[in-house]
């Protein structure tokens, strides 16, 4: 399946819309039918089949499929796909993303969003001494 995605986006790239769309249209049917097909496939595809509506200036069809990838990246935690359809498509996406709230955290999250191993935070045990205490005289 992604061999085809991505003969369609070289297709895209080069401006053969007309055999982009002939390789990417059962690409999605394909991807909703097969249950092994994880988020990230569903997100890449409907990626690719938005851009083929953007490259042919139709732009509400662009806007349901972009959509439908936003929400599934969204719902999938996939930030780095949310985060290039942003880059690539800028403010002409942006009143999509209007209505998204930030993921809640999961639970035990550090601030750069791994989790410690036990699942919540690591505690200093009681009467320890800190490694930058310095004694006093």
């Amino acid at each position: 399946m992604l061999p085809a995605e991505a003969e369609g986006r070289a297709y895209i790239q080069y401006g053969n819309l007309r055999k982009a769309a002939a390789v990417l249209v059962g690409l999605v049917e394909q991807a909703d039918r097969v249950p092994q097909i994880g988020p990230l496939h569903h997100v890449i595809v409907r990626k690719t089949v938005a851009g083929l509506h953007w490259a042919r200036g139709d732009h509400p069809a662009w806007a349901d499929w972009i959509g439908q990838a936003r929400t599934i990246g969204h719902a999938a935690r996939l930030t780095h796909q949310v985060a290039g359809i942003v880059r690539t498509y800028g403010a002409a996406v942006a009143p999509l993303l209007v209505e998204i709230a930030a993921p809640p955290p999961r639970p035990g999250a550090r601030p750069n969003g791994r989790t410690y191993p036990s699942g919540r935070r690591p505690r200093w045990p009681s009467g320890s001494v800190s490694a930058l205490s310095v004694p006093s005289r």
